[in-house]
C-alpha cells in the first residue's frame, strides 16, 4: 500500500459553466485538473478529473447545472518526492479520495470501492478572478481529506478557522 499525498490549488466559486469559460485560469494542455461542482446549501454534488481542457469537460456535463458552483483545480505538488508534474496517479489518488471522503451525489461507482492506496489531499484556495490570491474557504469545501483504508477511516476538515488551542486538538 502507497501513501500519497497530494497538494491541490482550487479556483472558485464559479457560478456556472459561463463564468469557468470566462475567469477561470487558463493552463497549458495536458495539465491534469479537477473539478468540484457544489449544488444547493454548498452540498457537494460532484467530483471529477480530466486531462483536456477543464472548460470543455464541463462545458457538456451532464452532472453540471447552470445554478452549481463550481471549483476547478490541478495538482500543485505531487505525491512523490522530485521534480515531475502531478501524473496519473496522483490525479487518481486525489479524485478517489475526495469522492470517497466527500461522498458526492452523483459520483455512484467510486463511492461504492474505496482507494487501496492511503490517500491525503490538502486544498489551497484562491480568488476566482483575481488568480493569484489565496482565500480562506468557508463552508462545505475541505481543506484535508484523508482516507486510510488499513482502518478504513477517512477525515474531513472543512473551511473553518482554527485557533491555536483547537489546532492542537486536531
Amino acid at each position: 500500500m502507497a501513501i500519497i499525498s497530494v497538494v491541490v490549488d482550487w479556483w472558485g466559486p464559479f457560478k456556472g459553466i459561463d463564468d469557468v469559460a470566462n475567469n477561470a485560469p487558463r493552463w497549458d494542455k495536458g495539465v491534469k485538473a479537477l473539478y468540484m461542482v457544489l449544488g444547493r446549501n454548498n452540498v457537494c454534488n460532484y467530483v471529477g478529473r480530466t486531462e483536456n481542457d477543464v472548460r470543455e469537460r464541463l462545458r457538456g456535463h451532464l452532472r453540471v447545472d447552470r445554478h452549481d458552483s463550481l471549483y476547478v483545480g490541478k495538482i500543485s505538488s505531487p505525491g512523490k518526492p522530485g521534480p515531475q508534474s502531478g501524473g496519473p496517479a496522483d490525479l487518481d489518488i486525489a479524485e478517489r479520495t475526495l469522492i470517497f471522503v466527500l461522498q458526492p451525489h452523483y459520483n455512484v461507482q467510486h463511492k461504492r470501492y474505496p482507494p487501496t492506496d492511503c490517500g491525503v489531499v490538502f486544498s489551497r484556495l484562491f480568488h476566482p478572478k483575481d488568480h493569484e490570491t489565496p482565500v480562506f474557504p468557508t463552508g462545505k469545501f475541505p481543506i484535508l481529506a484523508a482516507y486510510d483504508p488499513s482502518f478504513d477511516e477517512t477525515l474531513l476538515l472543512k473551511g473553518k478557522r482554527l485557533t491555536r488551542k483547537r489546532a492542537r486538538v486536531w
